[in-house]
């Protein structure tokens, strides 16, 4: 009876221990189901920051760019002590920062930690490749956030921060690319235009939607790509093609380089038109500056002078005015009119001409650009005549060039313009200043039928869907018939008369010459600018081309620096394949 009582003593203690151990088990359970557990995050998600669109040149190549920068950082908390040192070393080698600066920046603050805002895409794929290997190496510990209520396995994140604008070719087709500015927006570091095409197109350029991919991860933190994997890819911002060739745009701004040089001139700015579409194959300055390192002398050079710089521009205006009496058939190209012997006095002023004629015809005025002869004609139109006039060339509105700021320049008003003065002085370029691309606009109505096409530095717009490609406009100045006219007229002034350093032998070629005084304080000055305005054709091309010597030291008459400038042009034209010669 004894051991049977033992028997049973043993087997209730047995059972309750094991009814214990049951209760505990269950206990546990039911406590890991309903608390907050300090559990390993199990995914993550990875952002693929959408960047700015490029711009390419004509044939192909990428004129601006954007890269990628990244920020590297840790939390102190996790590195371990006795492999600091590794750790410094280690990040160094692959950053290429020095370690002193990363010692410096771990002993002066504690906690999450940016070791570098402006990591480079190859660098970051290095010290991605980094972060694997100081997993293994055990340089990290993990550890229990109270506040996240989880365990962190931690590591040194490389994670995108924003973008970088890369201008390939230093100061090529500046400032008309222009330049961007940054801004730091949720800790991304954005970028937007200024000026140029940069500012013209930002809301095109601008990028358009992010990405990401979000999913479990492995320890190194890197999304496992599965079935239940969440991506969106990017879209960036639209790329945009231009119309001119960084070949030939290398040369032109080359050749003008030279000639600022031989005149000691402030700048000098040509470009060159499709007369028919209005695509610029050229528009180049003197005074460029790389834009991924603005320098304070780069300030005077970032507005576009093309654009946002009206000036008297001195005889080149003659054409205009002349072809709009023609064109009202308030004048005949049989006309004469008195030459004075080249001095003509008006009130207590006198108007004079380099050459000296008693009687000069009509079309010798623009050959040989004669003020007097067109003091005389301008005073058959009336104000309203006149205003109407230059309104039709475009010189109350601005081009329409693709680029910011542009500016329409000034006409005299028309209580101005009734007076004989103001008819004479507008007639020759004085008392009107206009801008470069609106008398490149007007100039194009003499070589496309009286119609003038709207400049355009952007060909087209491509998204990642499909490509826009901007379509030309025109506006009428002049009839057709008095465009052809003036062409001829043109014609004649390279063939013997201001403008015949402009003459090449199998191309049709005419223009205008234009030396205009300085106004400086409300008079004017013994500085110039000097300016030819006109056409280079073959068979199956039509080109409008202008050139601006701005205040030339060495001679100031367009004939000799303006028209040397124009003749180069259409000579890098000729090597290019753009031009061919006529037999």
């Amino acid at each position: 009876m004894e051991n049977e009582s033992r028997l049973y003593k043993i087997a209730f203690l047995h059972a309750g221990v094991v009814t214990i151990g049951f209760l505990v088990f269950l206990a546990a359970i039911v406590n890991t189901i309903i608390s907050d557990r300090q559990v390993p995050q199990i995914t993550t998600i990875k952002k693929d920051l959408a960047t700015r669109g490029e711009i390419y040149s004509k044939d192909g190549r990428k004129l601006v760019d954007s890269t990628k920068i990244y920020k590297a950082a840790i939390n102190t908390k996790s590195l371990n002590k006795d492999k600091k040192e590794l750790f410094v070393k280690l990040f160094s080698i692959y950053s290429d920062i020095d370690e002193k600066d990363i010692r410096k920046k771990l002993d002066t603050k504690k906690g999450y930690l940016v070791l570098s805002y402006n990591i480079d895409s190859k660098r970051a794929r290095e010290l991605k490749v980094l972060n694997y290997k100081l997993n293994r190496l055990q340089v990290f510990n993990s550890y229990e956030s109270k506040k996240l209520k989880k365990t962190i396995f931690p590591g040194l994140d490389v994670i995108e921060s924003g973008e970088k604008r890369v201008y390939n070719y230093e100061d090529r087709f500046e400032p008309y690319l222009g330049y961007v500015t940054k801004r730091e927006k949720n800790s991304i570091t954005d970028v937007y235009g200024v000026k140029g095409l940069e500012k013209f197109y930002d809301f095109s350029l601008s990028s358009n939607r992010d990405g990401f991919i979000k999913g479990k991860r492995d320890r190194a933190s890197n999304v496992i790509v599965n079935n239940d994997t969440q991506i969106q890819l990017r879209i960036d911002g639209l790329k945009l093609l231009l119309n001119i060739d960084l070949e030939l745009q290398t040369k032109i701004e080359a050749s003008i380089d030279k000639f600022k040089t031989e005149f000691e001139a402030k700048e000098i700015v040509c470009a060159v038109m499709d007369s028919k579409t209005g695509k610029l194959y050229s528009l180049a300055t003197t005074n460029r500056f790389d834009a991924n390192h603005i320098k304070e002398e780069d300030i005077g050079n970032l507005d576009s002078t093309v654009s946002e710089r009206p000036f008297e521009i001195g005889s080149i205006m003659k054409p205009l005015v002349f072809s709009m009496l023609l064109d009202k058939k308030l004048i005949t190209l049989m006309d004469v009119v008195k030459g004075y012997n080249g001095k003509m006095r008006v009130g207590r002023r006198w108007v004079t001409d380099e050459h000296k004629f008693g009687w000069i015809g009509a079309e010798d005025i623009i050959v040989h650009s004669s003020n007097i002869g067109m003091y005389q004609l301008a005073q058959k139109m009336s104000a309203t005549g006149i205003y109407n006039g230059l309104s039709s060339f475009g010189l109350t509105e601005i081009s329409g060039v693709d680029l910011p700021y542009e500016q329409k320049g000034r006409l005299p008003s028309l209580k101005q313009l009734g007076t004989e003065v103001y008819k004479g002085s507008v007639s020759y370029g004085y008392s009107v200043s206009v801008t470069f691309m609106q008398m490149l606009r007007a100039y194009s109505a003499f070589n496309n039928s009286g119609l003038m096409v709207t400049p355009s530095i952007v060909d087209q717009a491509i998204t990642y869907e499909d490509r826009f490609i901007k379509k030309s406009t025109t506006k009428r100045a002049i009839s057709s018939q008095t465009a052809q006219q003036m062409k001829k007229i043109l014609q004649k002034v390279v063939q013997k008369g201001t403008g015949v350093g402009a003459r090449i032998d199998g191309l049709d070629i005419g223009g205008k010459t234009g030396t205009a005084h300085i106004s400086k304080n409300g008079r004017y000055v013994r500085e110039y600018n000097s300016s030819f305005f006109g056409y280079a054709n073959d068979k199956n091309h039509r080109y409008t081309i202008g050139v601006t010597v701005i205040q030339p030291q060495s001679t100031h008459f367009a004939s000799q620096t303006a028209v040397p400038v124009f003749t180069s042009i259409v000579n890098r034209l000729l090597s290019q394949d753009y031009l061919k010669r006529m037999e």
